[in-house]
């Protein structure tokens, strides 16, 4: 008789994969056809009649997350509220899943804990991750600061380091 935690972990388990939500140690989900196997495992016909079927092992688009690393601005950069500037990022390395993939970019500010970000008012909306780049103005009422940055958001953010905001209104 086997031990009722060993049952426990093996349902999770199960139920885990069935709904390919099993990540590797990379962070990478489960697709066992993207492992080959060396040898067949003794109990391999006790998984033949789990309730798992071929759509469920492989790996969908949502589960590939990617961050386009920032290129501009930089730390040392200085924008000026109220004029156009060029947010770029890298393509390179973009997985052919998320070639199709739109970002926003939006303005922040603070460090640490004390992050603010502008979810409501995006600098840009809609983008197509494969341009690279988004020409964006920074309101004309925002206040000067040095430690504004930048956020592609898509489905996940990636930021830029810190750079600074003047406003000669």
């Amino acid at each position: 008789m086997k031990s009722p935690f060993i049952l426990r972990l093996l349902m999770t388990f199960l139920a885990l994969l069935s709904v390919g939500g099993l990540l590797l140690a990379s962070g990478t989900p489960l697709n066992l056809h993207s492992h080959p196997q060396t040898h067949a495992h003794p109990r391999r016909h006790l998984l033949s009649k789990s309730p798992i079927n071929q759509d469920t092992l492989t790996r969908r688009d949502s589960d590939i997350v990617y961050s386009p690393p920032i290129t501009y601005p930089t730390k040392d950069a200085t924008i000026t509220a109220g004029r156009p500037f060029t947010v770029t990022w890298s393509t390179k390395g973009v997985p052919n899943e998320k070639r199709n993939s739109d970002v926003d970019v939006l303005l922040g500010h603070g460090r640490g804990k004390n992050e603010h970000l502008g979810h409501s008012n995006p600098l840009a909306a809609r983008v197509p991750i494969m341009e690279g780049e988004a020409r964006v103005i920074v309101p004309q009422d925002t206040p000067s600061r040095s430690d504004y940055f930048v956020v592609v958001m898509g489905d996940s953010a990636n930021k830029s380091p810190t750079f600074t905001v003047v406003n000669h209104h």
